[in-house]
C-alpha cells in the first residue's frame, strides 16, 4: 500500500483512504526508505521494517500484526502496546517472548509466557489462565484461575 507524508498524526487519522500508510516529516527524513518499508502494510503510522501489518503505530520489525503500538520484532499480535519479540499475543503490554497470551500486563519483568490469559505481572508462565500478580510465584505453571 502507498505511504504518504502527513504533517501530524491527527492529519493521518483524518485521511480519506484508510488503507494508506503514513509517516511524519521527521520520520521521513530519518528513514528515507519508508515507502518500501511499508509497501505490504495497511493503515500504519511511522512504522519501519514491518511486513503485512494493519493499523499499527510506531512499530519496528513486526509481521502480520494488527492495531499494535510501539512494538518491536513481534509476529501475529493484536492490540498490543510496547511489546518485544512476542508471538500471537493480544492486548499485551511490555511483554517479551510471549506466545498466545491475552490481556497480559507487565510480562517483561518475567519472561517466556505461553498460552496465558488475563495475566498481570507474569513471570515464566505456561498454560495459565485468569492470573493476577503471579510475578515470582513458582513460574505459574499449569495453574487455572489463580487470583492471589
Amino acid at each position: 500500500m502507498a505511504t504518504q507524508i502527513f504533517n501530524s498524526r491527527a492529519e493521518f487519522d483524518a485521511r480519506e483512504d484508510r488503507a494508506a500508510n503514513g509517516v511524519s516529516p521527521e520520520f521521513a527524513i530519518a528513514h528515507p526508505e519508508f515507502a518500501a518499508d511499508n509497501s505490504a502494510n495497511q493503515g500504519c503510522w511511522n512504522s519501519k521494517y514491518c511486513n503485512r501489518c494493519n493499523r499499527c503505530y510506531d512499530c519496528e520489525n513486526c509481521k502480520f500484526c494488527e492495531n499494535c503500538k510501539s512494538c518491536k520484532s513481534c509476529e501475529r499480535c493484536r492490540r498490543c502496546k510496547s511489546c518485544y519479540d512476542c508471538t500471537h499475543c493480544k492486548s499485551c503490554n511490555d511483554c517479551k517472548s510471549c506466545k498466545r497470551c491475552e490481556s497480559c500486563n507487565d510480562c517483561a519483568h518475567g519472561f517466556y509466557c505461553n498460552r496465558c490469559k488475563s495475566c498481570n505481572r507474569c513471570k515464566s508462565c505456561n498454560r495459565c489462565k485468569g492470573l493476577k500478580d503471579c510475578y515470582g510465584r513458582n513460574d505459574c505453571n499449569d495453574i487455572n484461575d489463580r487470583k492471589d
